[in-house]
């Protein structure tokens, strides 16, 4: 015979510190799958669609526009290389250069933004039922549009 005993806990059974904690954990996991899904930024007219889902991929847009930041500073016009999403390699101007990193990084902080807000209501919440409420799943900002 096997006969087992299953037991739900439901939210009312914990702590409320411990439910704000699994939230605040749920929004930054759902931040970093935002994030990590890549960004869509516009170069020359055209919609390129930038990876992000590695340090180095960020890294890499990082170093792009400061590359450009430098060459916009000195008065050069050198081509800056990049490559997207899709393995297609794109000439960048030091102007559009500096604009396809400074478009990806206001994505992405508007990212980060939205998720500190949500923890901050998450830890504002004071009840059980005020936790419930919370849905961390929806309203987060579209960075692949």
């Amino acid at each position: 015979q096997n006969d087992k005993v299953v037991k739900t806990i439901s939210w009312n059974d914990q702590p409320v510190e411990s439910v704000k904690s699994a939230l605040k954990t749920k929004v930054e996991n759902k931040r970093d799958v935002v994030i990590k899904s890549g960004v869509m930024v516009n170069i020359a007219n055209t919609s390129v669609y930038l990876q992000t889902s590695k340090d180095s991929d960020l890294q890499n847009i990082i170093a792009v526009g400061s590359s450009g930041t430098a060459l916009v500073a000195t008065g050069a016009n050198t081509a800056l290389f990049f490559r997207d999403a899709n393995n297609v390699t794109h000439s960048l101007t030091p102007t559009e250069a500096v604009t396809m990193a400074l478009t990806a990084q206001a994505k992405i902080s508007g990212v980060w933004s939205y998720s500190w807000g949500l923890k901050e209501t998450v830890e504002a919440a004071v009840s059980i039922d005020d936790l419930r409420v919370i849905d961390v799943e929806a309203g987060w900002p579209n960075i692949i549009k």
